[in-house]
């Protein structure tokens, strides 16, 4: 178990690294809303020009730090699985459903596939090649119904464990600071889902809150620094 919660920490400090990461480049001139694309021919030209952003912005950083955060929870389990059975085998399935929904719906490789075949491709093949990446873009994109649902199940499941992880004595901070930064992003996804609506003033605070809790946990797990 002590090997479990040294890999969790590790895998926390992956997250705050990529989420931090991501939020610098969201605050770079050039890198913000402006530049999410809606057809094939303008995510293709945007690989060209900047293959970073447009990768971004088909939300790979996302499920990137969706995919390292899975460790966290085997070593959450060492605190919580004699008390939270139940919350903690329902909070799981929703996390790894999620993750696994982000990564078979992500769009990046199939639009980098199509991408590879326009050099060669005839007039008729472009044709083709274009209309197929739209319809990638329209599934697997920034956005789309499949990846906002994909999100709030990982973040349901985050919270599933942090209402456990709040019980336990020495881990209440923790607990506490997860549970209302995952409450707001869930709240603000399932409002999108919803309504189609982006509010800001719930994202941003419980992106922040939950970028906090990240380096927080790495730092106990790897330390062995209990967050009373």
């Amino acid at each position: 178990m002590q090997n479990f919660r040294k890999l969790a920490g590790a895998s926390a400090l992956g997250v705050f690294a990529i989420t931090l990461f991501d939020i610098l480049l969201a605050m770079m001139p050039g890198w913000g809303a402006e530049t999410l694309v809606h057809t094939s021919e303008e995510w293709f030209l945007q690989a060209d020009n900047s293959p970073l952003l447009a990768l971004r912005n088909l939300d790979v950083l996302n499920a990137l730090a969706a995919l390292v955060a899975l460790p966290i929870y085997l070593g959450l389990m060492e605190v919580l699985l004699p008390r939270q059975k139940t919350v903690l085998t329902l909070s799981l399935l929703a996390l790894v459903s999620g993750t696994l929904l982000m990564l078979v719906n992500n769009g990046a490789l199939p639009l980098w596939q199509l991408k590879t075949q326009l050099a060669s491709a005839t007039p008729q093949e472009l044709e083709r090649i274009y209309a197929a990446g739209t319809l990638v873009l329209a599934q697997g994109g920034h956005g789309t119904v499949a990846s906002t649902f994909a999100f709030l199940l990982a973040t349901l499941g985050t919270l599933g464990f942090n209402i456990g992880l709040v019980k336990v004595p020495g881990f209440r901070k923790l607990g506490l600071l997860a549970l209302v930064g995952s409450s707001l992003l869930a709240l603000y996804l399932v409002t999108t889902l919803a309504t189609g609506m982006v509010i800001v003033s719930l994202a941003m605070p419980g992106g922040i809150l939950m970028l906090i809790w990240y380096g927080w946990l790495g730092k106990v797990c790897l330390l062995h620094k209990v967050a009373r």
